[in-house]
């Protein structure tokens, strides 16, 4: 019997799929748990992946309402979903890569066939400010059917991350004449750096995926001064501030020793943010300050409960108009930075970013142990103020479940809840009464049968139910296809009715 509501969902998750589904969906859930999410032998294939995936997704987002052009990526997203979870990583990123290119022109697509296996790297990503050179590689991850053609013109672009116009971005061409090759770039300023990187195949453009470097002065001296005065901190502090620190110290631990971890961390912006936070905690001050607008790594866990989380706060705080929130729980094999980084290139960021949404990602545990949504809402409030009447949940696969479960957990907190790709029918039927509904999967996803189930059952519990399946779609996809759709849907809710105090 499964008491608990998150492992009573992964079970109805595993039913609808065949039994290699199930094992190695199991097997991708154990991997998880025994490589969580900071430094392991594996990030790097788990970052290269999601650079490719993201890069993929941004192809995407111009042609998705495209039904032929959704059925051109069906079989490689299938494939690579399936690698994926055999934990087969490489093959996973070649499937990608062949749904990239297939949904490009004939002309582009056979010029991008040629270097689409081409990796760009930075050997560090977190330098001092006094170091004036940065290496970089670009070789070929995996062998492809296509010699690429040398030599090829490489474009590249620093842009800095709130750059004062004074500053204007370094742009460098170059010439890539044998692989592997390597070049060094100068000249980089304080801060932290997205570099766009283009490559020009005869007449065409490829572009790679983005990737992150940082600069900060005194880099090592300042990252030693903080740990020391995190030891140093009472245990009377906040346990959120004090874990934050942790959590973020450990991230830039990590890159300072050229670690590579499953995303591109801004570590400028998290040393400046960790030496703030320890200001705050040695005056002993109640809460941690996320009032900038801009995007954080936080850990409120408490005691037997994982907290951690990646949130977005859209614009500066103003007392007199609290936050709706948006609570996002990524599927199996994902983590806090899934929706922020992939599922339509992080498009839920900039769509929660418009509509004004305190976004809030949590990293998942497998076998439950999650902090209740509930318990997350009062301890961000500690810093920012909420809406209680604008509470929504999403959830993708496993984390449909997830969010199932949260509502049946907590019930009355919520406004609205939309599940996506997964799910099961509810066990709770009072807890549905009164929340909307947004319910979809693809037609050919795994997890629609789930889906259709919990649609199902949330109407007898009259809940008021949207219910999409969309044509050509499957598993992975489902999230960037409906994504425009679920924020239409939810623009159009009225704010939840509170009870009077």
């Amino acid at each position: 019997m499964l008491s608990n509501p998150f492992l009573r969902g992964m079970k109805s998750l595993f039913l609808p799929i065949g039994t290699i589904q199930r094992v190695t969906l199991l097997a991708t859930l154990l991997w998880c748990f025994v490589y969580p999410t900071q430094f392991t032998t594996g990030q790097e294939v788990r970052y290269r992946l999601g650079k490719q995936v993201i890069a993929f997704e941004s192809a995407f987002e111009s042609g998705y309402q495209d039904t032929t052009r959704r059925k051109k990526v069906v079989v490689p997203l299938q494939s690579a979903v399936q690698s994926f979870f055999q934990l087969d990583l490489l093959e996973a990123e070649k499937q990608i890569d062949a749904a990239h290119v297939s949904i490009l022109s004939d002309e582009l697509g056979l010029a991008a066939n040629s270097v689409i296996s081409l990796r760009l790297s930075p050997n560090k990503r977190w330098l001092d400010s006094a170091q004036s050179q940065i290496e970089w590689s670009l070789k070929q991850a995996y062998e492809s059917e296509i010699e690429t053609k040398l030599p090829l013109r490489m474009l590249t672009k620093y842009q800095r991350q709130k750059a004062p116009s004074e500053k204007p971005s370094v742009q460098r061409e170059e010439t890539v004449d044998v692989l592997p090759w390597s070049t060094q770039h100068a000249d980089a300023l304080e801060g932290d750096f997205l570099v766009h990187t283009t490559l020009l195949v005869g007449e065409r453009n490829l572009r790679l995926p983005w990737q992150m470097v940082s600069f900060s002065n005194h880099r090592d001296e300042r990252l030693a001064m903080a740990t020391d005065r995190l030891k140093a901190l009472p245990k009377s502090v906040n346990p959120t501030l004090s874990q934050s620190i942790k959590l973020n110290l450990g991230v830039l631990r990590d890159l300072s020793r050229d670690r590579i971890l499953e995303t591109d961390y801004p570590a400028d912006t998290m040393l400046q943010r960790s030496e703030h936070w320890l200001d705050q905690a040695e005056k002993n001050e109640p809460a941690i300050d996320i009032s900038q607008a801009g995007q954080y790594w936080l850990d409120y866990s408490l005691i037997g409960r994982s907290g951690v989380a990646r949130i977005q706060v859209p614009y500066d705080v103003d007392p007199k108009k609290p936050y709706k929130v948006l609570i996002a729980y990524h599927g199996a094999g994902g983590s806090e930075n899934m929706f922020f980084d992939a599922y339509g290139a992080g498009r839920i960021a900039q769509l929660a970013k418009e509509s004004g949404y305190l976004l809030i990602a949590p990293r998942q545990p497998v076998l439950s142990g999650l902090l209740s949504f509930q318990a997350l809402l009062d301890l961000v409030e500690k810093s920012l103020p909420i809406d209680r009447s604008q509470i929504d949940l999403i959830g993708h696969s496993m984390g449909a479940a997830q969010a199932i479960g949260q509502v049946e957990q907590c019930p009355g907190i919520a406004r609205s809840c939309t599940i996506l790709g997964g799910g099961r029918a509810v066990s709770k039927p009072p807890a549905w009464s009164d929340l909307a509904v947004f319910a979809a999967a693809g037609d050919v996803d795994f997890g629609r049968r789930g889906a259709v189930a919990f649609a199902e059952s949330v109407k007898k519990a009259n809940a008021e139910v949207e219910q999409r399946i969309y044509e050509n779609v499957e598993h992975l996809a489902i999230v960037q296809v409906s994504l425009t759709d679920i924020f239409d849907w939810l623009k159009k809710l009225p704010q939840k009715t509170l009870p009077t105090q």
